[in-house]
């Protein structure tokens, strides 16, 4: 730990911060333990925890409340994202989709929190990470209740697993960052030959910056690279297949995306059930 304060916070509730070293200039690194936070999470009891979320939450706005204070950009880790789990919500019914019947998509968190914490600080965060699916995935992170005036969003990047346990072919993500801005400007994600480590040769699955015609990772850009996404119901067009294409080729026994395009595309950047909903049924009710 960098400091005092860093490790007392981790010993006290598993979270911590610290300043990222030069040459980022006034980055700070804030790393959330986020498990109590899940849908499924329950104590020894059975019961889940509001009272460590909410503390949680409310060290994770302190904690952003003092970098903008501070003038400071931030970065935050954590395992589960915030939004629509698309694997549980698509297939929990033995591949049938009956998301819009039930009107219950599978939520990755038992509240909105988190969303809504870091969406009231986009102005101060500049990258998000999640992992959690084992999957390489994208996300803009606009939350509820959030003034449209305010930023465009909180840049979210999923990053694929190095373990197969999942099913998945073992990836990892090397990142290239703005040293004025500390926004992720580019990405490579490189993946494993088979899911065994028998002669496994490591290669480049494809780079952000050329696959998807977009300068950077930052929140403009990403906003309009979701969109594009959104727009296309059919999943035809090159970024499109693009996305569908790296994201299936990195399964296993972790279903594609292809089959439910028309509805996966709307975890992109809806968030919450309701704005989940109101795009995905849209589209079956066109297919």
């Amino acid at each position: 730990m960098r400091s005092l304060k860093a490790r007392h916070d981790f010993e006290e509730n598993g979270s911590f911060s610290t300043m990222l070293p030069r040459p980022l200039q006034q980055t700070k690194i804030v790393i959330l333990d986020d498990i109590a936070f899940s849908s499924r999470f329950r104590t020894c009891s059975g019961e889940q925890a509001p009272g460590i979320t909410r503390a949680q939450s409310v060290w994770l706005g302190a904690q952003l409340d003092a970098s903008r204070y501070a003038r400071q950009k931030v970065w935050t880790i954590a395992h589960i994202p915030p939004g629509i789990d698309p694997r549980s919500t698509f297939y929990r019914s033995n591949g049938r989709n009956d998301v819009c019947a039930t009107r219950k998509p599978v939520m990755f968190l038992s509240d909105d929190q988190l969303e809504t914490t870091l969406a009231l600080h986009s102005d101060v965060v500049r990258l998000s990470l999640f992992g959690h699916t084992h999957m390489d995935e994208l996300r803009l992170l606009s939350g509820r209740g959030v003034p449209a005036s305010q930023t465009v969003g909180v840049p979210v990047k999923m990053v694929p697993s190095i373990s197969p346990v999942g099913g998945n072919r073992p990836a990892f993500v090397i990142a290239t960052v703005s040293v004025a801005t500390s926004e992720m400007m580019d990405y490579t994600v490189y993946a494993a030959s088979d899911w065994t480590d028998r002669n496994t040769t490591w290669t480049p699955e494809y780079s952000f910056q050329k696959t998807y015609d977009v300068p950077s990772f930052a929140a403009a850009s990403l906003d309009m690279l979701t969109r594009r996404l959104e727009e296309d119901e059919s999943g035809s067009s090159e970024a499109a297949q693009h996305y569908i294409g790296y994201y299936t080729s990195l399964g296993l026994n972790v279903f594609g995306i292809g089959s439910v395009w028309p509805q996966y595309r709307c975890v992109l950047s809806k968030s919450s059930a309701t704005e989940f909903l109101e795009c995905a049924c849209t589209a079956i009710q066109k297919h």
